[in-house]
């Protein structure tokens, strides 16, 4: 099974790679629930890569790091706890489901493509979600706050 990120290459070219979102901040998150369709969740978090490298300060210099919109559409059953001025992430965990998984109680308007967790540090928050569609909106550089 493989994920499908529309517009992936926006954020992967930044780093080289599609990051892990490890120690990434969540800084916002959006609903949207239109008349007569699914809704969609966006997420707009600061990733960053370090590099092994100190500064002055004896910090972790960045490799790079960035500022992403994710968007996941045809969202359902969404959960968040914890949401607060912080929101630091362990890691952005993406699972494509299964048939079986994807039949909810026999319910086609239920069925979704994937299951998207927000793992948080310890005492952050949390999300969990399943959506149809997932798609970087936009990734910037952007430079560390000292």
């Amino acid at each position: 099974m493989t994920v499908e990120i529309r517009n992936a290459a926006l954020l992967a070219d930044l780093f080289g790679h599609w990051p892990d979102f490890h120690d990434a901040e969540v800084h916002s998150m959006r609903l949207d629930a239109p008349r007569g369709g699914a809704g969609s969740l966006d997420a707009d978090i600061e990733v960053a890569e370090m590099s092994r490298e100190l500064d002055e300060r004896g910090y972790y210099r960045d490799r790079q790091r960035c500022r992403t919109t994710l968007r996941f559409d045809r969202v359902l059953d969404v959960r968040i706890n914890g949401f607060s001025y912080q929101n630091v992430l362990d890691a952005l965990e993406i699972e494509e489901l299964s048939g079986t998984e994807r039949q909810q109680a026999g319910d086609e308007r239920r069925t979704r493509r994937y299951r998207v967790r927000f793992v948080p540090i310890p005492a952050f928050c949390a999300v969990e979600l399943l959506c149809d569609v997932i798609a970087v909106v936009d990734a910037a550089p952007v430079a560390r706050a000292t």
